[in-house]
Formats: C-alpha cells, sequence, structure tokens
C-alpha cells in the first residue's frame, strides 16, 4: 500500500469524479430536480431517499467534493505520517485491504458554517471519498424542534453502514413525543446506488459500535442490548429480554457473518458470545469468573482471530491491575479454540487486533506523563513501539500488515509495522 505524503486533496485538484462517468445517476430528491445542472464543485446534495421528509440528511451526488483536506505530513518518524485536522475520525474499517475511514468534518461551504456538519466516508490511501451526508447541526436548544442526525457509523467487508437517530420533545423539552431509529447500509463498490434501510424501531435509542458482515450490521443500543441486522430483513435479538444479560456491554464483534461477541460488564467481567441470535453464552472469563476485580478487557476480533486482555486485581483507590496479560485464540462453531497467552501487558483497555498483531496504547516507561503505541506479534510475543507525537496515546481504529491508524488528540497517524524493530519479551 502506497504511504506517499506528498498527495493532497483540497479545492485546488480537479474532482476525481468529475474526471470519469459517475457508475450511476444518484439519489433523486424528486423528478422535478433530475436533470437540474450541478454547479462545478457543489457536491450535489439530494435527500437520502431511504429516510422520510421529516429527517432532513441530504447525501452527496459528488462525495469528493464535501471531503476534508487530507494533508499528510512526513513529521514523525520512519514509517510515520500525521495529519492535523478540525476533523473528527470515528471509525476506521478495512475496504478491499484499504483504510477507509468514517470523519465528521464542518462543510466545506462557508454558507454553512455553524449549521451542518458533514460525514464522510473516505479512503485514507487512494483518498477517495465513497460517501458523504449533510446533516443538521445538533443544537443545545432541543424544545419543541424535532431532530435528525446520524448516530454512529460502520465499516466492513466491503460495505459501509450509519446508524440515523430522530427525536422530537415538547416545548418544555421535558416530553419526548416522539422517537425513532433507522440503520442504514450501502455496498462500497456503489455507495450511493445501494444505500438502503435495513432497519427501523419506533425506540429512540442511538445505535453504536456497529460491526459490518457480508450478510448483516451488528450494533449495541444504549449499550444494553445486542442486535444484527440481515441483508434480508431479518432482526437478530440474542439479548433482548434475558435479565442475566441487561446491563452494559462494550466491544461488540461480529464474527462468521452473523455470530456476536462482546464483553458483558459484571462483577467480573465476562467475555459473552451468541451463534447466530441464540442465547448468549460466557466464552472467556478470568479465574472461573468468580473473582471480583478478575475481568476480561478489550475483546477485539479480526476475522476468526480473538485478542482480549485478562486482568487479576482490580485496585479501587488505584485505578488498576495488579497484572494484565494479552491473549489469542480462533473463534470456531460458538466457542475459542487454541487459547494461549501472548505477553504481560501495561494498561487494559483500547486495544486492537490485526495482522497478526495487537496494538495496545500504554504508559511510556522514559516519559510517565505520556503514552506510546506498543504492538505484540501475537506468534511469538515479540513487542516493538511507536512513538508518534509527545502526547498521550488514545484510540487504534485499523490494524493491518502494512497500515495502523492510531489518533492522540486531534492528530490522526498512519503508521508502518514494517518499519519496526521487534524484540523477543
Amino acid at each position: 500500500m502506497p504511504v506517499d505524503s506528498g498527495a493532497r486533496l483540497d479545492a485546488s485538484v480537479p474532482d476525481a469524479e468529475d474526471a470519469a462517468p459517475e457508475p450511476n445517476d444518484g439519489p433523486r430528491a424528486s423528478d422535478a430536480n433530475r436533470d437540474a445542472p450541478i454547479p462545478e464543485g457543489d457536491p450535489g446534495w439530494v435527500h437520502v431517499a431511504a429516510l422520510p421528509d421529516e429527517c432532513p440528511i441530504d447525501v452527496a451526488t459528488f462525495p469528493q467534493r464535501a471531503a476534508p483536506p487530507l494533508v499528510w505530513n512526513e513529521e514523525c518518524g520512519p514509517g510515520c505520517r500525521w495529519w492535523h485536522t478540525e476533523a473528527n475520525m470515528i471509525r476506521v474499517g478495512d475496504i478491499g485491504g484499504s483504510p477507509v475511514a468514517a470523519i465528521i468534518t464542518p462543510s466545506r461551504n462557508p454558507d454553512e458554517a455553524g449549521l451542518v456538519q458533514v460525514w464522510v466516508f473516505i479512503d485514507l490511501d487512494t483518498e477517495r471519498a465513497l460517501l458523504a451526508f449533510r446533516v443538521p447541526e445538533p443544537t443545545p436548544d432541543i424544545q419543541g424542534d424535532p431532530y435528525c442526525g446520524i448516530f454512529d457509523a460502520g465499516i466492513g467487508a466491503d460495505a459501509l453502514a450509519l446508524t440515523v437517530l430522530f427525536y422530537d420533545f415538547d416545548v418544555s423539552g421535558d416530553v419526548l413525543e416522539r422517537e425513532w431509529t433507522t440503520v442504514l447500509r450501502a455496498e462500497s463498490a456503489d455507495a450511493r446506488g445501494t444505500l438502503r434501510a435495513l432497519y427501523r424501531d419506533d425506540y429512540g435509542a442511538g445505535a453504536s459500535v456497529m460491526r459490518v458482515s457480508p450478510s448483516h450490521v451488528a450494533a449495541l443500543y444504549s449499550w444494553e442490548n445486542v442486535f444484527a441486522f440481515g441483508n434480508d430483513g431479518s432482526v437478530l435479538r440474542p439479548t433482548y429480554g434475558l435479565e442475566e444479560f441487561y446491563g452494559p456491554k462494550s466491544n461488540l464483534e461480529l464474527v462468521a457473518g452473523s455470530d456476536l461477541i462482546w464483553d458483558q460488564f459484571r462483577s467480573p467481567t465476562v467475555m459473552v458470545g451468541s451463534r447466530n441470535g441464540a442465547v448468549p453464552t460466557v466464552l472467556r472469563s478470568v479465574d472461573g469468573g468468580e473473582t471480583r476485580g478478575s475481568d476480561i478487557r478489550s475483546t477485539t476480533a479480526d476475522g476468526n482471530t480473538l485478542a482480549w486482555l485478562e486482568a487479576r486485581g482490580w485496585d479501587d483507590a488505584a485505578r488498576e491491575y495488579a497484572s494484565v496479560e494479552l491473549w489469542t485464540g480462533t473463534y470456531e462453531s460458538g466457542a475459542i479454540v487454541r487459547a494461549r497467552r501472548v505477553a504481560e501487558v501495561d494498561g487494559h483497555s483500547g486495544g486492537t487486533v490485526g495482522a497478526g498483531y495487537y496494538v495496545h496504547p500504554e504508559p511510556d516507561p522514559e516519559e510517565p506523563m505520556q503514552s506510546h503505541y506498543v504492538f505484540y506479534r501475537l506468534a511469538d510475543g515479540a513487542i516493538a513501539s511507536a512513538d508518534p507525537a509527545p502526547l498521550a496515546a488514545n484510540d487504534v481504529f485499523f490494524v493491518s500488515d502494512d497500515v495502523v491508524i492510531v489518533s492522540s488528540y486531534g492528530q490522526i497517524f498512519w503508521l508502518d509495522p514494517r518499519t519496526l524493530t521487534f524484540e523477543a519479551p
């Protein structure tokens, strides 16, 4: 995958989509404007046909024109480049081997400043925008005015997904009169042409931590219920109405097409799975799940390869565990097989697995007030580290054999693990 930092996309560069015919005409707001010309540089916003008129979200006919400039700078070491941006990157997933990001950014139209935000799905390698939405900017004053916006996004399996949330309060702002949620999916090869609704619910809880497989889109609802929405219109609700699995959840993963895995916060926290919507079962626990303060943390999946942390000895005062171990295993037919310990780690959250690596933000041993990214090679436990910025490490978005995307306080870093030197543990 090329890592040439000289590429730049801004208003001075011709639109890639202007240079070649569009694969289709894109969605149209109505027959009346079907033949209306779109001015040069205009994204060509039209209402999303899969949403009702009361939800004023538009999709771009030319998403490239709505995308923010990607200005990569090589100032963070070998194999590292960074992008300092006012945009907010919320998800990164694999589309055809490239990292595709969902980014929230201000509108490039100065007349829309403060009024709308733009959600863009953009390939961070080729800098091609696949899909873009114009969404009303949420305001603190919601009394009497309905609002419709995008809540979260998911990327993977050559598809893009997002959840749309609508709510309408009375004039006092205290009584929710009406709400609904819709889950949308689009195939990346023809994103606008395939954009469709998979599911709608008159319950307005935001669906988040979205995961995408060839057949399903999975999400957490209010961090309490787990759903998977099939391309065929089916809905899997493995936790619905089950008191044992009610309560906060995190680190949702969608594996083997329609199987779901997540961390269930209990005392202690355990890893739970549901095979194709069946009643969930505990897949993994620490010390038999009987010891308070011994928890499963940060479960993550790359295909059928799982990685997770097994933490012991939680100290309420220090807010840390006495020991944390990285484990890996393979998911097969509703079970974890060939589970094994990889290494001792420092910290207990935020890791991501991919291409045989587990990348984890940890405190920097030489600079206690800072942190860095530690790379663990699952095959042998060998370790390398990257220090792209003198700041606290935040999210690990994406891990492949030649690209790792991480963030640190408004800066997005592109790291190449092939440039790192791994040492035996």
